[in-house]
Protein backbone atom coordinates (compact mmCIF):
# COMPACT_ATOMS: atom_id res chain seq x y z
CA UNK A 1 0.00 0.00 0.00
CA UNK A 2 2.67 2.51 1.04
CA UNK A 3 4.65 1.81 -2.12
CA UNK A 4 1.56 2.32 -4.30
CA UNK A 5 0.51 5.70 -2.90
CA UNK A 6 3.96 7.24 -2.47
CA UNK A 7 5.21 9.71 -5.03
CA UNK A 8 8.41 7.67 -5.22
CA UNK A 9 7.87 3.94 -4.53
CA UNK A 10 11.22 3.54 -2.74
CA UNK A 11 10.17 6.20 -0.22
CA UNK A 12 6.97 4.26 0.41
CA UNK A 13 8.95 1.08 0.91
CA UNK A 14 11.88 2.36 3.00
CA UNK A 15 10.39 5.52 4.52
CA UNK A 16 9.03 3.87 7.70
CA UNK A 17 12.42 2.50 8.73
CA UNK A 18 14.18 5.76 7.93
CA UNK A 19 11.62 7.90 9.78
CA UNK A 20 11.73 5.58 12.79
CA UNK A 21 15.53 5.87 12.88
CA UNK A 22 15.47 9.69 12.82
CA UNK A 23 12.65 10.56 15.22
CA UNK A 24 14.41 13.85 15.97
CA UNK A 25 12.97 15.00 12.62
CA UNK A 26 9.36 14.37 13.80
CA UNK A 27 8.46 18.10 14.05
CA UNK A 28 9.64 18.89 10.51
CA UNK A 29 6.70 19.69 8.22
CA UNK A 30 6.93 18.87 4.52
CA UNK A 31 4.58 19.63 1.62
CA UNK A 32 2.12 16.84 0.86
CA UNK A 33 3.01 17.16 -2.82
CA UNK A 34 6.54 15.95 -1.97
CA UNK A 35 5.11 12.71 -0.62
CA UNK A 36 2.08 11.78 -2.68
CA UNK A 37 1.32 11.36 -6.36
CA UNK A 38 -1.08 14.28 -6.51
CA UNK A 39 -1.56 13.76 -10.25
CA UNK A 40 -3.38 10.50 -9.41
CA UNK A 41 -5.97 12.24 -7.22
CA UNK A 42 -8.59 12.61 -9.94
CA UNK A 43 -9.18 12.02 -13.63
CA UNK A 44 -10.46 15.61 -13.75
CA UNK A 45 -7.47 17.97 -14.19
CA UNK A 46 -9.36 20.94 -12.70
CA UNK A 47 -10.28 18.99 -9.57
CA UNK A 48 -6.71 17.75 -9.21
CA UNK A 49 -5.40 21.32 -9.49
CA UNK A 50 -7.92 22.47 -6.86
CA UNK A 51 -6.89 19.71 -4.44
CA UNK A 52 -3.21 20.52 -5.03
CA UNK A 53 -3.82 24.15 -4.03
CA UNK A 54 -6.01 23.35 -1.02
CA UNK A 55 -4.04 24.14 2.18
CA UNK A 56 -5.92 21.33 3.95
CA UNK A 57 -5.21 18.89 1.13
CA UNK A 58 -2.41 18.54 -1.37
CA UNK A 59 -1.34 22.14 -0.87
CA UNK A 60 -0.76 21.58 2.84
CA UNK A 61 2.08 20.26 4.94
CA UNK A 62 2.32 17.31 7.31
CA UNK A 63 4.81 16.58 10.05
CA UNK A 64 7.23 13.72 9.61
CA UNK A 65 5.79 12.35 12.87
CA UNK A 66 2.36 12.13 11.25
CA UNK A 67 3.89 10.44 8.23
CA UNK A 68 5.90 7.99 10.37
CA UNK A 69 2.92 6.98 12.51
CA UNK A 70 0.65 6.65 9.48
CA UNK A 71 3.20 4.47 7.70
CA UNK A 72 3.81 2.21 10.71
CA UNK A 73 0.31 1.93 12.18
CA UNK A 74 -1.44 -1.42 12.46
CA UNK A 75 -5.14 -2.19 12.98
CA UNK A 76 -6.19 -2.57 16.63
CA UNK A 77 -8.14 -5.67 15.60
CA UNK A 78 -6.62 -7.95 12.98
CA UNK A 79 -8.90 -8.21 9.94
CA UNK A 80 -9.07 -11.98 10.41
CA UNK A 81 -10.53 -11.36 13.90
CA UNK A 82 -13.00 -8.63 12.91
CA UNK A 83 -16.54 -10.01 13.34
CA UNK A 84 -18.37 -7.05 14.92
CA UNK A 85 -20.52 -6.12 11.92
CA UNK A 86 -20.83 -6.60 8.17
CA UNK A 87 -18.49 -4.41 6.16
CA UNK A 88 -19.09 -2.75 2.80
CA UNK A 89 -16.11 -1.50 0.83
CA UNK A 90 -17.04 1.21 -1.66
CA UNK A 91 -14.01 1.87 -3.82
CA UNK A 92 -13.52 3.87 -7.03
CA UNK A 93 -12.96 1.44 -9.87
CA UNK A 94 -10.56 3.75 -11.74
CA UNK A 95 -8.62 4.90 -8.67
CA UNK A 96 -5.05 5.65 -9.75
CA UNK A 97 -4.07 6.77 -6.22
CA UNK A 98 -5.12 3.64 -4.31
CA UNK A 99 -5.56 0.79 -6.78
CA UNK A 100 -8.74 -1.20 -6.00
CA UNK A 101 -6.78 -4.45 -5.62
CA UNK A 102 -5.03 -3.09 -2.51
CA UNK A 103 -8.35 -2.51 -0.77
CA UNK A 104 -9.88 -5.75 -2.06
CA UNK A 105 -6.90 -7.74 -0.78
CA UNK A 106 -7.48 -6.30 2.72
CA UNK A 107 -11.25 -6.84 2.45
CA UNK A 108 -10.75 -10.55 1.69
CA UNK A 109 -9.00 -10.91 5.05
CA UNK A 110 -12.01 -9.63 7.04
CA UNK A 111 -13.80 -12.38 9.00
CA UNK A 112 -17.18 -10.62 9.04
CA UNK A 113 -19.54 -10.73 6.05
CA UNK A 114 -18.29 -8.33 3.37
CA UNK A 115 -19.46 -6.70 0.18
CA UNK A 116 -17.36 -4.86 -2.39
CA UNK A 117 -18.81 -2.13 -4.59
CA UNK A 118 -16.50 -0.83 -7.32
CA UNK A 119 -17.59 2.56 -8.62
CA UNK A 120 -17.41 2.42 -12.42
CA UNK A 121 -15.25 5.07 -14.03
CA UNK A 122 -14.62 6.87 -10.73
CA UNK A 123 -11.22 8.16 -9.65
CA UNK A 124 -9.92 8.56 -6.09
CA UNK A 125 -12.30 11.46 -5.56
CA UNK A 126 -15.40 9.80 -7.02
CA UNK A 127 -17.10 12.60 -8.92
CA UNK A 128 -17.57 10.76 -12.22
CA UNK A 129 -20.73 9.05 -13.44
CA UNK A 130 -21.93 6.38 -13.05
CA UNK A 131 -19.70 6.07 -9.96
CA UNK A 132 -21.43 8.88 -8.05
CA UNK A 133 -24.83 7.23 -8.45
CA UNK A 134 -23.37 3.85 -7.46
CA UNK A 135 -21.86 5.46 -4.35
CA UNK A 136 -25.23 6.94 -3.40
CA UNK A 137 -26.99 3.61 -3.97
CA UNK A 138 -24.41 1.70 -1.91
CA UNK A 139 -24.74 4.16 0.97
CA UNK A 140 -28.53 3.81 0.90
CA UNK A 141 -28.25 -0.01 0.97
CA UNK A 142 -25.93 0.14 3.98
CA UNK A 143 -28.13 2.64 5.82
CA UNK A 144 -31.28 0.67 5.04
CA UNK A 145 -29.63 -2.41 6.54
CA UNK A 146 -28.86 -0.74 9.87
Amino acid sequence: MRRAVARWPLVGEHGPALLTAVRAADPVRVPVRWLARMSAMSSDPELTALVCRDPRGGGGRVSLRFLRTWMTSRPVVAPEDFTVCPLTLVHPGADAWTPPELSLRFLRRIAAPTEAVLLEGAGHLPVEQPGVDQLRDALHRVLDGV
